[in-house]
């Protein structure tokens, strides 16, 4: 265990959703430990591969945690995004994550004490993807991204990791945004969706000058962003060098350009072949991958400016 990080917080969309609002059932979760349908994936998350480098259990959806708090928890809510009005199927918007983990806090204290409560957040890590919602919903209305509109959703994601800094928190994991055009809902011929590619490209480039703002005016905290982008279109380009079949279509089912995959689905032969599990998530294989390489760091670009396990051990 990394004893110098207690807990792991999560916030973010579906690709974090442990079970908060996550409304999907078999075959999802087919490939999760004794089975664990309540999840946008066919087993582990990203982010429960990073917990499992840290040495923490795999943090539970925070609605069902009760008291099992102190080694972190998941406020991921699918459908979610940055901005108070993206989100499909009830899910949670950023903000209100935030205000149940500030209820958390106030749990921790009545648990461990204020001090004990304080010091168990400075050193834990907060760990955040979002975002992604927010632009694709942009792109699917519209087949237009505004960069006014971007920079609305970076200025307030600013105030959300404020906040969080507000509540104590230190240590944080941005998780930049995704090829929004790469995945199988967005793919043409085989081909990334250009427009989508191009905002998220754009909004990345804000997302890196915001928190490197964020690192020069809070010199007491410590903020990571990975590259997302960057390692879903060298998947995308070079899925064998991966150790993928299949990097443009989804396992369950082949090809969706849905997000359909049920009971009844017909899956892909090899999941672990695939980098795409349905029509918008990544697979237990490609999260398994990301997370050991932003865990290391060791290969350039993959985030900045430090590893995860750099600042597990700062």
């Amino acid at each position: 265990m990394n004893s110098s990080v207690p807990a792991l917080f999560a916030f973010g969309d579906s690709l974090v959703d442990a079970g908060d609002n996550a409304h999907v059932g078999y075959p999802y979760g087919i490939d999760f430990p004794g089975g664990q349908a309540s999840r946008f994936c066919n087993g582990r998350l990203l982010v429960e591969y990073i917990a499992l480098h840290l040495g923490l259990p795999l943090p539970p959806a925070y609605f069902q945690a009760g008291n099992n708090i102190l080694q972190g928890a998941n406020f991921g809510s699918a459908g979610s995004g940055i901005l108070s009005q993206t989100h499909t199927g009830g899910g949670q918007a950023l903000a209100s994550q935030i205000d149940d983990f500030r209820s958390l806090k106030q749990k921790m204290v009545q648990m461990i004490g204020s001090s004990n409560a304080s010091t168990l957040v400075a050193k834990s890590i907060f760990y955040i993807c979002s975002g992604n919602n927010d632009i694709n919903n942009m792109y699917q209305r519209t087949r237009r991204i505004s960069q006014s509109d971007e920079q609305t959703i970076i200025n307030t994601f600013v105030n959300e990791l404020q906040t969080l800094y507000n509540l104590g928190a230190r240590k944080f994991v941005i998780v930049g945004l995704s090829a929004v055009g790469c995945i199988p809902l967005n793919v043409v011929g085989g081909q990334c969706a250009s427009v989508a590619q191009q905002g998220a490209q754009i909004y990345n480039n804000m997302l890196q000058s915001a928190l490197e703002n964020l690192r020069n005016s809070h010199k007491d905290a410590q903020f990571v962003m990975t590259n997302f982008y960057g390692l879903m279109v060298d998947v995308h380009n070079n899925p064998q060098s991966y150790g993928f079949i299949d990097s443009t279509s989804a396992c369950c089912p082949q090809g969706s350009h849905t997000l359909n995959c049920n009971s009844g689905a017909r899956l892909c032969q090899d999941r672990t072949k695939y980098a795409f599990w349905d029509g918008i998530h990544q697979t237990d294989a490609f999260n398994s991958m990301a997370a050991d390489r932003w865990w290391t760091g060791a290969t350039s670009g993959d985030v900045s400016p430090i590893s995860i396990s750099e600042l597990a051990s700062s």
